[in-house]
C-alpha cells in the first residue's frame, strides 16, 4: 500500500478504488431482478444507505446517500429505468464498482 493513494469510492488512504474492500463488498451483495430494459438488477445496502445498480451493459454503479423510502419507491415504480432516471441518478451520484 502507498500512503499517497486515496481511494475515490470510499475516500480512504492507501488504496485505490479498484482495490477498496467497500466496492469489493457491494460488488457481492445479492441482487434482486430489474424488469427494466436497462437495468438489469439492483441491490441495496442498508447500512451504509448505497443503492448497487447493474446496467444491461454489465457495468455496475453504486448511488450512495439514497434512502430506504428512495429504494422501496424505486422498486415499485410502473417503470424503474424511469424512475431510477428522475430520482436517483438526478440526486445521487454513481460512483463504478
Amino acid at each position: 500500500m502507498h500512503a499517497d493513494l486515496r481511494c475515490t469510492f470510499c475516500g480512504g488512504d492507501g488504496h485505490l478504488a479498484k482495490d477498496c474492500k467497500m466496492a469489493e463488498h457491494l460488488r457481492k451483495l445479492e441482487h434482486t431482478k430489474a424488469d427494466s430494459s436497462n437495468i438489469t438488477s439492483t441491490a441495496y445496502h442498508a447500512g451504509t444507505s448505497t443503492l448497487v445498480v447493474t446496467f444491461s451493459s454489465g457495468k455496475q454503479y453504486a448511488y450512495k446517500g439514497v434512502t430506504q423510502e428512495e429504494m422501496d419507491a424505486l422498486l415499485e415504480a410502473p417503470s424503474i429505468g424511469a424512475h431510477f432516471a428522475a430520482v436517483i441518478r438526478s440526486r445521487h451520484k454513481g460512483l463504478p464498482l
